[in-house]
């Protein structure tokens, strides 16, 4: 009995010392990016080392980011480049104490920015407003405020460019930075640069208007993204037919025969690489037929 009361005593401890060291890492972290708000000027002179031209206001953010539950970074974010922080430091937290989900961070300065940390249920909070620490405890009422602006990373995730990448893995959908493209990692996806036809298309509403046996000439150039650049390139007419082609520019010629007038008739490319990867379906893949007269 006396053993077990120990190891209770033993474990209680225990965990508040993990939570005061975790805790107190935060603050020291926290009082760094302080010193950079009182002092930013060597910061400052590596954000125009990276091309910012704004005269004012050359910090957009000091922010400290977590990049997974127990790593963070400590970041000076320049304006005009907040997708490229300098990063000052790399940390992970002691043994056993993880940030609770809920914000990405913290971000330094007047509103109010916070995480949660945990240690075996042990719970506790540390936010930042107008420039000061505070500390309570966590509960379901508690609202962390803004996070770092790159959250999706801070989740250890990457923002897929939609026109390129393709999402793979665990994607991730409560962030702002890229909420339909957070995934854990991106693989190349081939591109449509250029579709057009002749007859020439409006390049605002991309429609062209043809008469009833009248052919079309569509013409594309593809990227496949691919090390071997190969691709295999097909066009949907619309009106039931399809082409294909391993050409990475050419033409596809075709006829439109329309009976009740007037038809429209969606044409659609698209491109599968070698990887199997197929192209995103983007406003330049599509053109509309319409055969009225």
């Amino acid at each position: 009995m006396f053993l077990s009361i120990l190891a209770g005593i033993s474990f209680l401890v225990g965990r508040e010392i993990f939570l005061v060291l975790g805790v107190t890492q935060i603050r020291t972290s926290l009082s760094l990016l302080r010193q950079i708000d009182k002092n930013p000027k060597a910061y400052g002179q590596q954000c125009r080392q990276k091309g910012v031209t704004v005269d004012s206001d050359v910090l957009s953010s000091l922010q400290l980011r977590f990049i997974s539950s127990n790593e963070y970074v400590v970041e000076v974010v320049c304006s005009q480049f907040s997708m490229d922080p300098i990063v000052i430091e790399t940390k992970k937290l002691p043994q056993f104490v993880k940030k609770l989900p809920g914000n990405t961070g913290i971000v330094w300065g007047e509103s109010a920015s916070g995480i949660g940390l945990e240690v075996f249920g042990r719970k506790r909070a540390i936010v930042v407003e107008k420039q000061e620490i505070f500390y309570s405890p966590v509960d379901d009422r508690l609202s962390y405020g803004v996070g770092p602006s790159s959250s999706c990373q801070a989740y250890g995730f990457q923002c897929c460019q939609l026109e390129t990448q393709l999402g793979l893995g665990d994607q991730y959908n409560g962030v702002n930075d890229c909420p339909l493209t957070c995934f854990s990692s991106c693989q190349s996806r081939p591109l449509v640069l250029s579709f057009t036809s002749d007859p020439f298309i409006d390049l605002e509403t991309r429609v062209t208007t043809i008469g009833s046996g009248d052919s079309v000439t569509f013409s594309y150039v593809v990227n496949p993204f691919v090390a071997d650049n190969i691709a295999t390139v097909e066009l949907d007419t619309g009106d039931g037919q399809t082409f294909q082609s391993t050409q990475l520019t050419g033409t596809f010629d075709h006829t439109y025969e329309c009976q009740n007038m007037p038809c429209r008739y969606p044409a659609r490319i698209k491109v599968v690489n070698s990887a199997g990867v197929e192209s995103a379906d983007l406003s330049v893949n599509n053109i509309l037929i319409e055969v009225n007269n």
